[in-house]
């Protein structure tokens, strides 16, 4: 009886792995909006309605047919985002993946500022890649400025409005798991004193329970992906291969800290889509709760 279950147990597995190969590789998935609205009482008057549009985990090198990623820029391009956001993992493996698409991510734009950040498949290592070198990071720079993008590693920029102030903070991949971290927080918040709200971008959403919501500087919302909305996720290597968040989709709050984990835009060979459509954010920041 025992080895009936077992096989009947690893028939279901194979076929579950050949449904997530096929929704991965062959299947075209469509885009999703999302529309999030966030309530911060210290937002200024000036910023009330400041509209943030949120892609994260594009795997360029992923993408099978080259309409599902403009699909999904040219709807998040006609929501007309003040800003956007773009929380790492741009590519799956090489620089070359951005390149190849460069024409199309050149149309993410914005009014005040496309800002971006990088995650675990830029740094490696992880069993489909090695370690990057500093050259690769480099070039991978060089591109997103080509685009017109504002990479934030470790640091941050100011957006004005009047004589009101808020700071958008990007730090380098941080991980409580097996991929690289080199995230920086104290660095990045350094210079936003002075800042009525803190926005942070970070890809992986561990980061928020183990750093930010302790943080001296009080972040009031932190952009994150990495998830690919799986609660679990299963990494081979040293250590502990099984890594539980506790953040993985959605819209999170632990005092006045929030944390929105955007469930991904693109495929991952790591661990699929979990048959999800490709998520495209707009985030709404509201000085008080209109949405009722």
């Amino acid at each position: 009886m025992i080895r009936k279950i077992r096989n009947i147990a690893i028939l279901l597995l194979f076929a579950l792995i050949g449904i997530q190969y096929y929704m991965m590789h062959h299947h075209y998935v469509p885009s999703q909006l999302k529309r999030v609205y966030i309530t911060i009482p210290n937002l200024p008057d000036e910023f009330d309605g400041l509209t943030i549009g949120h892609l994260s985990d594009i795997h360029c090198g992923n993408f099978k047919d080259e309409r599902e990623l403009k699909e999904g820029i040219e709807l998040l391009m006609r929501q007309a985002p003040d800003v956007v956001f773009i929380t790492g993992d741009i590519i799956e493996r090489y620089v070359e993946e951005m390149q190849r698409y460069a024409h199309l991510l050149s149309k993410i734009k914005a009014k005040e500022g496309v800002f971006c950040t990088l995650g675990n498949h830029e740094y490696g290592p992880t069993h489909l890649h090695k370690a990057r070198d500093a050259k690769h990071i480099e070039e991978i720079k060089a591109v997103e400025q080509s685009l017109k993008w504002e990479l934030l590693l470790n640091e941050n920029r100011i957006l004005k409005r009047g004589d009101k102030q808020i700071a958008i903070i990007g730090v380098e991949n941080y991980s409580t798991g097996l991929s690289p971290s080199y995230g920086d927080l104290t660095k990045a918040s350094k210079g936003t004193e002075q800042a009525s709200v803190r926005l942070l971008l970070s890809h992986d959403p561990s980061h928020w329970e183990a750093e930010v919501t302790q943080a001296s500087l009080p972040v009031d919302l932190t952009c994150s992906g990495h998830t690919h909305g799986s609660r679990i996720k299963i990494t081979r290597g040293n250590g502990n291969p099984i890594h539980i968040y506790r953040q993985y989709d959605g819209l999170y709050q632990k005092g006045k800290s929030y944390i929105y984990v955007n469930t991904g835009f693109g495929n991952s060979k790591r661990f699929g889509r979990r048959f999800r459509k490709r998520e495209v954010t707009v985030i709404v920041l509201q000085k008080k709760d209109r949405t009722s």
